[in-house]
């Protein structure tokens, strides 16, 4: 043997057949693991979802999506024209109204007889020959 080998032998700086052998062991486990991941489904979906990010269609969806803004445009603008119409008292009160026993019973009696006949009778009322016989009948004045 030579001097030199010794030397490092001596200072430890050659490894000992047990250490060579546990660092073969742990490279041929590493390589049984490249070689199933080679094979696996989870590698061949990875390349086809890089062939899909790395096309010129992906590319320019994206640019055209990063390009896109919310504030500002026509949709913020309907969506706060929509919360500003939904605070409005009036359109609260017809929400509100829209399904009520309170409309369901006006919409009953707007169709009703008795409805119909006090309208007929309020347009004789207030027509201005009523009004005449009404101040001709209360001059008039009778005797026993």
């Amino acid at each position: 043997m030579s001097a030199s080998f010794r030397l490092k032998y001596a200072l430890g700086l050659i490894p000992s057949a047990k250490q060579i052998d546990e660092k073969w062991d742990k490279l041929q486990s590493m390589k049984q693991a490249l070689e199933k991941m080679e094979a696996s489904e989870e590698l061949k979906h990875f390349e086809s979802m890089r062939e899909l990010l790395d096309s010129s269609a992906f590319q320019h969806k994206k640019r055209e999506i990063q390009q896109v803004q919310f504030s500002g445009s026509d949709e913020e603008r309907l969506l706060l024209e929509v919360k500003r119409l939904a605070g409005d008292s009036s359109i609260r009160n017809y929400k509100k109204l829209l399904g009520s026993a309170a409309l369901e019973r006006y919409k009953t009696l707007s169709k009703s007889v008795e409805l119909s006949t006090f309208h007929r009778l309020e347009k004789i009322v207030e027509s201005p020959e009523f009004s005449q016989k009404r101040t001709s009948v209360s001059k008039k004045e009778y005797k026993e």
